[in-house]
């Protein structure tokens, strides 16, 4: 394969959108939260669909989330089919004025 500029500007070319896909944007469709951790299902990417996206929240803090909440979510290991909810609020629901502190 060598080190020819063509070869190079492939790699990048593959690389930059893999580290694009790392992490996305999502609206929650369902949550399920009956197993051990929360599974929920995400809408992303243009409409793509992922089902069984694990949602890891804080030590000692627990929530479920309404349906239309927006999701931060990670692709581990950069695959599509480990995705891991990291963030998830509603902005509708959301306390506001409140005071500094």
């Amino acid at each position: 394969m060598g080190l020819n500029p063509a070869n190079i500007g492939r790699t990048l070319t593959g690389l930059g959108r893999r580290l694009r896909l790392m992490v996305d944007r999502a609206v929650v469709r369902i949550v399920t939260d009956s197993l051990g951790r929360q599974n929920l299902q995400i809408q992303s990417l243009a409409d793509a669909t992922n089902d069984d996206v694990e949602r890891f929240q804080n030590y000692g803090f627990t929530s479920v989330p309404p349906v239309g909440s927006e999701a931060i979510v990670l692709a581990v290991g950069g695959r599509r089919e480990g995705l891991v909810a990291v963030a998830v609020e509603d902005k509708r629901c959301r306390p506001k004025g409140l005071k500094d502190g």
